[in-house]
């Protein structure tokens, strides 16, 4: 499980490093407005990159699995049958968590990345071939 951590900072930074070639290249430009870069392109290394910056975001909640001191935590049994709730912001590129995680199990948590994540590249295959 200690692996599985790594598929989002890996998928970060190869995108990264994808969408910096594709600008070195010249299939992709780069322009500062304010504060905020913005990157534009048309290149196939540039949606691979991109592609796999998503798919890390979208992973980056794995890493949160079994980063307790201890491992994993079990998911505690309810008491009563009241739900819970919670929700995922997006401020930016930063993802911000809230709710009550603790009743989901990590396994759950992390078959859902992986299908969010399927689901994503697949989304942005289909925008990049009915733009070509």
């Amino acid at each position: 499980m200690r692996a599985l951590r790594w598929i989002s900072p890996v998928l970060l930074l190869a995108g990264a490093a994808l969408v910096a070639l594709a600008i070195a290249r010249g299939g992709a430009s780069l322009y500062l407005v304010v504060f905020v870069p913005i990157v534009t392109g048309a290149s196939v290394e540039f949606l691979a990159g991109v592609v796999l910056l998503l798919a890390g975001f979208f992973l980056l909640p794995s890493i949160v699995v079994g980063a307790a001191p201890g491992g994993p935590v079990a998911p505690e049994r309810p008491t009563s049958l009241t739900g819970g709730g919670g929700g995922l912001v997006l401020f930016g590129p930063v993802p911000i968590l809230f709710g009550s995680y603790r009743s989901v199990s990590p396994r759950v948590r992390w078959w859902l990345s992986i299908v969010g994540a399927i689901l994503l590249v697949a989304f942005a295959a289909s925008v990049w071939l009915a733009v070509r």
